[in-house]
């Protein structure tokens, strides 16, 4: 032994080794992703919740008025008008998107030619930012109200629904119409 060479430990003491050094990084990393989520996750939301019983201008000076808030807020009918459209628009895209994305995902898994292509190209809208495309979508609507001689702002709101729910559709089934896809090429041909 005196020989000045170190012996080296057998390899599964090694493997056993790295392999311990390993989990105590992979229990740091998820100690530290769960105090991420609890930090900028939980704790705003349980402060949004504790600011909303709270009269504030700013968030360190509160006075506390209970439900007061949330009272006021029901009999304010421009809040229920913007809380009915937020709900219907919620409802009637939803189902839009799910309908014609399921309906093209069966298309496109019947094996046509050109299948590919068109997943693509239903694909594409997703990609582009939700910003880009509004502007997209008000020149484009502003060039076919001119050849009818009325401004995008003359239309009502009836008008602006119809267009958000058209906008939101072109940008949404070709996503959903991909986990469709997906799902119906894991089911088994019996």
């Amino acid at each position: 032994m005196g020989g000045g060479r170190a012996v080296r430990p057998p390899p599964f003491v090694l493997e056993v080794y790295h392999a311990k050094g390993h989990q105590q990084i992979l229990a740091g990393v998820r100690a530290s992703y769960a105090d991420r989520v609890h930090h900028r996750l939980y704790l705003p939301f349980i402060w949004g919740i504790f600011l909303s019983f709270q009269r504030f201008t700013t968030v360190s000076k509160t006075t506390f008025v209970g439900i007061q808030n949330y009272i006021s807020v029901f009999q304010d009918s421009t809040f229920l008008h913007a809380f009915g459209f937020t709900a219907a628009f919620t409802v009637v895209s939803t189902v839009l998107i799910n309908v014609c994305a399921f309906a093209i995902a069966i298309v496109l898994t019947r094996g046509i030619k050109g299948t590919n292509i068109f997943r693509t190209v239903y694909f594409m809208p997703n990609l582009i930012g939700g910003i880009l495309l509004g502007y997209i979508w008000q020149i484009l609507l502003n060039g076919v109200l001119a050849n009818l001689q009325k401004p995008l702002l003359a239309l009502d709101a009836k008008a602006g629904f119809v267009g958000l729910v058209i906008l939101m559709c072109w940008q949404q089934i070709g996503y959903m119409m991909i986990i469709y896809v997906a799902g119906l090429q894991s089911v088994p041909v019996t």
